[in-house]
């Protein structure tokens, strides 16, 4: 069973997308009235036309469905015949292992906890992930584990 999932992915928020215009449409407003009452651009109006053009940018991407995180890297669960691959968040380091180097398999609250042959056991952090997303992993994992007869624990 492959399992393949980009814990950045976010839905479209047209709360954000309306924010965004709105921050537009404030520096934009800011612009004309300065201008129409003939009142000079100071360096305060300039910062703040700024501020609001740059945070209407990242308002309009978040809500177009694309996180800033993305800039800073990826995180993702991957799950396939020949290895488990996590990387929870885009600052934490990303962990694999094979399967044919576990031989077992213990589920504790928000931990998955494999042992290897040669002794060590890993954990895979899972407490920063939704309870839906948690559950998934639990059933990708049993199910490959079952697959390549690897006792699994789900305690």
């Amino acid at each position: 069973m492959d399992y393949k999932k980009d814990l950045l992915k976010r839905e479209r928020s047209r709360t954000s997308l309306l924010l965004g215009y709105a921050l537009y449409a404030i520096a934009i407003l800011w612009i004309i009235i300065r201008w129409r009452t003939h009142h000079p651009f100071t360096t305060t109006d300039w910062i703040f036309i700024v501020l609001m053009i740059q945070n209407g940018i990242s308002q309009t991407i978040y809500g177009l469905g694309y996180p800033m995180e993305r800039l800073f890297g990826k995180a993702f669960i991957e799950i396939d015949d020949e290895a488990i691959k996590i990387k929870p968040g885009v600052f934490d380091k990303e962990q694999q292992i094979d399967w044919n180097s576990i031989i077992s398999i213990a589920y504790k609250p928000a931990n998955f906890i494999l042992t290897k042959k040669d002794g060590t056991s890993l954990t895979l952090p899972l407490s920063s992930l939704e309870y839906s997303v948690i559950q998934e992993i639990k059933d990708a994992i049993a199910t490959t584990a079952k697959s390549k007869d690897i006792p699994v624990s789900m305690n």
